[in-house]
């Protein structure tokens, strides 16, 4: 949706933060399709936000900051900044921000080296940015590569301890650091320097898992560094370093990793590196260890060891852990006979829950639809459709089944079906009397904004004399929604469904309907406010 649409989205008191925010973004890039902005913090000296775009459309959107609701305040500030008119970019007087980064671009190069001193004497956030980004910089004297890396991810660990512990947000801090340390890795890849980037990768990975043990990391921040330290792991590899094979053969065995589960990930990495049948096995002897292995073993029975996968994954011991696995496989290769067999095999040698065995029946369903046994495909849909009601299975029946069949089933879905899903039937069946009466019964009602505007969408599937007793049922129904509603983002939510239809033939009546909300509920100032919003545009 356009920017302005996202923004109409937004809770109030977000895009005014966000509008406060706009002069505190210390760095924004804007490229062809993307908004890349560092803006100031509460908790840490900047957050890093990513917002990527077509054509002024939002499309997605990042920020590591600790907000947990769907847009941050930052992400906001760096969309307004962004999309802000050229001419006021023009005459507005410069902020803060602006201003110091014009003295940056004009300090002398022993200025610049004077004042990084004297901030890093005096700053942590400093140090730890210029240990992280630049630690290739450090003399490493008599020291090995490794010792000095080790050394520098011992010191940006130990600078956020207190008292032995590492809190919430002093973690996302750290692992913020380690990133960038990581990405450093990542660029003496590229220039081909695998030694230090090896020896980066070795420090993160090591010293942070020592130091789980001591740090709140509900946010998750680790998983990610730990993530991003085993694929630069993976990339040294390929660009050619072998001893990282066999320095996580070594690491899976430590007990320090499987205390966290990390010897999974150490393994998923390794079948990764895997690029000969002497490596697989090596592998293999270290899976068999493993609990939860199987799918890794299929992998590398697949790519080395065929005719062993093809016993490993019909062995009843292990067909459950690997089926998906397989059956991608097949459907891949258009191995489609060879498909149900498999799937009949899984379904006749394992007590599957209820759940599982509709979901393997639906792909059955679908890979004999495949194949044009469309009598048997049909047999499963409506085997589906019987055992949930789900209404989605209907459209492949009525495809498939003969004027009686679906006769019966249509039948059925009257008898059965309820709400949304039992009027989207009837219209898809065209039959808009019956969808009326069952808006006008009560059946039918909104329970949120989002479901209100599913509703005024199905009112315009009827027929032009039916159409407008349609959307007007809907419209009193809505009411209820209003009712529950208790904050002025719902108040927001449910006039934003609502605003579409002022500029159609129905004005007049969303219009009266709107004011009478003022009546009906005199004491939410907060309803009114947003009430008087919406009616000033029109």
């Amino acid at each position: 949706m356009n920017y302005k649409e996202w923004l109409d989205l937004i809770p109030e008191q977000i895009v005014k933060r966000g509008e406060k925010l706009k002069d505190h973004i210390t760095d924004l890039i804007l490229k062809e399709d993307k908004i890349l902005a560092q803006v100031k913090g509460n908790y840490q000296p900047y957050y890093r936000v990513e917002v990527k775009f077509k054509e002024e459309e939002i499309e997605s959107w990042e920020c590591d900051c600790p907000y947990d609701g769907e847009v941050c305040k930052h992400v906001v500030a760096a969309v307004l900044k962004a999309f802000e008119p050229e001419s006021k970019k023009g005459t507005k007087r410069k902020g803060k921000i602006e201003s110091a980064l014009e003295i940056v671009e004009k300090l002398s190069e022993d200025e610049l080296r004077s004042l990084l001193k004297e901030l890093a004497y005096e700053d942590m956030a400093v140090r730890n940015m210029l240990l992280a980004r630049f630690p290739h910089y450090v003399s490493s004297g008599p020291f090995s590569l490794e010792s000095i890396y080790r050394d520098i991810v011992n010191k940006l660990i130990q600078g956020y301890k207190k008292q032995g512990f590492i809190g919430y947000y002093e973690c996302m801090d750290l692992a913020r650091n380690l990133s960038d340390l990581l990405r450093t890795g990542e660029n003496f890849v590229q220039q081909g320097k695998l030694e230090p980037a090896f020896s980066i990768a070795k420090a993160v990975l090591q010293g942070l898992t020592r130091a789980m043990n001591s740090m709140d990391d509900s946010y998750g921040s680790t998983g990610v560094v730990l993530a991003e330290a085993f694929g630069l792991l993976v990339n040294i590899y390929r660009a050619g370093k072998e001893d990282v094979f066999d320095f996580l053969l070594g690491e899976i065995k430590k007990k320090a990793y499987r205390d966290f589960d990390l010897h999974y990930d150490i393994a998923e990495a390794l079948v990764e590196m895997a690029d000969s049948p002497k490596k697989a096995k090596k592998i293999l002897k270290l899976i068999e260890k493993l609990k939860y292995g199987h799918e890794l073993k299929a992998t590398l029975l697949a790519k080395f060891f065929p005719e062993e996968y093809e016993k490993f994954v019909w062995d009843e011991k292990n067909i459950l852990k690997v089926w998906e696995l397989h059956l991608e496989k097949l459907q891949e290769e258009n191995r489609l006979d060879e498909a149900l067999r498999y799937l009949d095999h899984v379904l006749s040698h394992h007590e599957l829950s209820t759940y599982r065995k509709l979901d393997v029946l639906e792909i059955k369903a679908e890979i004999l639809e495949a194949l044009g046994r469309l009598k048997e495909a049909l047999v499963l849909y409506r085997k589906l459709f019987d055992n949930t009601l789900e209404s989605r299975f209907l459209p492949k029946i009525k495809e498939f089944a003969s004027d009686e069949e679906w006769a019966e089933v249509s039948q059925l879905a009257r008898e059965k079906l309820k709400g949304l899903e039992f009027l989207e039937f009837l219209l898809e069946e065209k039959d808009f009397e019956a969808a009326l009466e069952l808006l006008k019964s009560g059946k039918v009602t909104p329970s949120d904004a989002y479901s209100l505007k599913d509703l005024f969408e199905l009112s315009q599937e009827f027929p032009e004399n039916l159409r407008k007793e349609a959307f007007l049922t809907v419209l009193s129904s809505s009411l209820s929604v209003i009712k529950e509603a208790s904050s002025r983002d719902k108040y927001r939510a449910y006039l934003k469904a609502l605003k579409p239809y002022l500029k159609t033939e129905y004005k007049e009546q969303v219009k009266n309907f709107i004011l009478k909300l003022k009546k009906l509920f005199p004491q939410r100032r907060a309803l009114h406010d947003e009430i008087d919003k919406v009616l000033k545009k029109v």
